[in-house]
């Protein structure tokens, strides 16, 4: 007997639960368990679901749950409430570039914006105290298709993968023409054909810059020799493409007499010196990141000649450097990286050194990077100077042979 009032009592405290739940579902009352928080954890083992709105796809993070959903708007959001993503596609009543301008003279805080010639733009910066803001918007066809998304800044770094990986299925739905075809300039570039460019230097500049184009070539073909060539052999599939760095990472690769350099192909040729012995490319838009490949004598130093160990000491030296973020010797290479501020503007900047020695040059790639850049794609930063490391390659017999 004892047993089986037991029994009806556990069935009774299992219905009332159940009861109880299903009352406070159809009140729409959040469940107080069960309920996934945002960790460093949740984040760095992320999975991914599919959303269409009209003919444009997105993909979004698998901890996220659709709050609301209309025609042209999905706004998704974590357990916890710490994590707001919103889908959207709309026709604007003026182009991409006044929805640019829109955002900019209604959003606070902003630490990072561009706008990709009238087919894309980004705006990220600061929400209150804790969060930071991201929205990525791009042109498909007559529509503005994006996201905008709010999450902590204590998870910044965990979320750059995030961020990288919803905003590349948002731009997989660029489209620029009537046909929904995009609009490259000089050659209709495929994604799996290698192209071949050079630097113009046909462009205004002064006696110390030179501010050039590109020219492309043509399909690449390993083993024709480049006649048509003005300043250094560019390979790559996107030489002209309008991409950014939230994009994936793919690479151009630079070659003159005095090595060979690769850089982000979201990067455009930005300078050549007045002695034509170094070349830089540059983010399009405002000053973000910009890499330089150079070489030097060797011969002109007082303590001559200068050797990875003589510079290592001298590391921090200046008075404008307000940090040593690493230094290394690795053989006749010297690698360091430093925060520096410009005593005229204030401005503060992350350098990064690959310096390769010999007793008659130094070769030398060079990176600068505006600090708030730095600090909002420290990671993707971190990937492009390690990959630089690896492919970088000097080649002092071809500047003996042109130097002598």
């Amino acid at each position: 007997m004892r047993r089986s009032v037991v029994a009806i009592f556990s069935i009774s405290i299992i219905m009332f639960c159940l009861v109880f739940l299903m009352w406070m579902n159809v009140k729409g009352i959040d469940m107080p368990f069960g309920k996934e928080e945002i960790s460093k954890e949740v984040l760095m083992n992320t999975e991914y679901k599919e959303l269409k709105i009209g003919e444009d796809t997105m993909i979004y993070p698998s901890f996220l749950d659709i709050k609301s959903e209309t025609d042209d708007c999905v706004e998704l959001e974590s357990d916890d409430k710490k994590v707001v993503m919103t889908f959207k596609r709309y026709i604007p009543n003026g182009t991409i570039d006044s929805e640019y301008k829109r955002e900019l003279n209604e959003l606070d805080n902003i630490t990072y914006k561009g706008n990709e010639n009238g087919t894309s733009y980004v705006v990220s910066g600061y929400e209150g105290e804790d969060n930071i803001y991201y929205n990525r918007y791009v042109r498909s066809n007559e529509y503005v298709s994006g996201v905008e998304m709010i999450y902590p800044e204590e998870f910044e770094s965990e979320f750059d993968s995030i961020v990288s990986t919803v905003v590349d299925s948002i731009n997989s739905n660029k489209k620029y023409g009537k046909d929904g075809s995009s609009n490259n300039s000089t050659v209709n570039q495929s994604n799996e054909d290698l192209y071949a460019g050079t630097i113009k230097l046909d462009k205004a500049g002064t006696n110390d810059y030179k501010y050039p184009g590109l020219k492309i070539l043509g399909k690449y073909e390993p083993n024709k020799s480049y006649d048509d060539i003005e300043y250094g052999l560019i390979v790559g599939k996107n030489l002209e493409n309008s991409k950014n760095i939230n994009d994936s990472l793919e690479y151009n690769k630079a070659t003159h007499y005095w090595g060979t350099m690769t850089y982000p192909d979201f990067m455009k040729p930005y300078y050549v010196p007045g002695n034509y012995e170094g070349f830089s490319f540059k983010t399009e838009g405002d000053y973000g990141l910009m890499m330089n490949m150079s070489f030097t004598r060797n011969s002109v130093a007082e303590d001559y000649p200068y050797t990875p160990e003589t510079e290592y000491n001298k590391i921090g030296k200046s008075t404008n450097i307000t940090k040593i973020i690493d230094k290394e010797i690795n053989g006749d290479y010297l690698y360091y990286s430093i925060q520096y501020r410009d005593n005229d503007t204030g401005k503060e900047y992350v350098q990064k050194f690959i310096n390769y020695y010999t007793s008659k040059f130094i070769v030398e790639v060079f990176m600068e990077i505006d600090l708030d850049y730095y600090n909002h794609h420290k990671n993707k930063i971190e990937q492009i100077y390690e990959h630089e490391k690896q492919t970088f390659k000097p080649d002092v017999e071809g500047i003996i042979e042109n130097h002598g």
